[in-house]
């Protein structure tokens, strides 16, 4: 019989906690959680190439002992988040694509 291994990701999304930035790892699989402040909203970009158009803003965050991050929503997400968020606000972000710059 196989069992199945349960990452420690999974177990603090199940019981409804968060994780700190520094244990994100890249490409992490399942479920996660982090529970961030804003701390700058930049400049929405928009770029025209021969490979087609498109938008991205990067948001600056902050966890709970002060590690930063930088999130980045492409296109029609921007439209669907930007009004809601508010520098200086805590948001729960999960289940994202975690990338190292």
């Amino acid at each position: 019989m196989k069992t199945h291994e349960v990452e420690h990701h999974e177990v603090v999304f199940a019981d409804g906690g968060s994780m700190l930035i520094s244990e994100l790892r890249p490409l992490m699989k399942g479920n996660w959680r982090i529970r961030v402040r804003l701390v700058k909203k930049n400049e929405i970009k928009t770029w025209k190439n021969d490979k087609g158009e498109g938008s991205l803003m990067n948001l600056d965050f902050m966890d709970r002992v002060g590690t930063k991050m930088q999130g980045t929503l492409f296109k029609d997400l921007i439209q669907v988040y930007e009004p809601t968020l508010i520098v200086g606000n805590c948001y729960e972000i999960s289940q994202g694509t975690v990338k190292n710059n």
